[in-house]
C-alpha cells in the first residue's frame, strides 16, 4: 500500500473519516506486528481498531453520498 502523494491535511468530513480510517488499520496491523504497546492483547487491540475504521468507513461513504446530493 502507497501513501497518498500530499501530505496534506484533510479538510472535508469524508476526508477526515477516511484519513481516520487509514489510521486506525495501520495502528492495528502495528499492534499485531508488536510495534504498539497495550494493555489488552494486540489481536483484541487490532479488533478495537478494526471496529473503528469500518465505522469511519461508513461515515466517509455517507459524507460523499451528501455532498453528491447538495451539488
Amino acid at each position: 500500500m502507497t501513501e497518498p502523494k500530499t501530505k496534506q491535511k484533510p479538510k472535508t468530513e469524508a476526508e477526515w473519516a477516511a484519513y481516520r480510517c487509514r489510521m486506525e488499520c495501520r495502528m492495528g496491523r502495528e499492534a499485531i506486528d508488536g510495534k504498539i504497546k497495550s494493555y489488552v492483547q494486540p489481536l483484541e487491540y487490532a479488533l478495537f481498531l478494526l471496529l473503528h475504521a469500518i465505522e469511519d468507513l461508513s461515515l466517509q461513504i455517507e459524507y460523499s453520498q451528501q455532498a453528491k446530493q447538495t451539488k
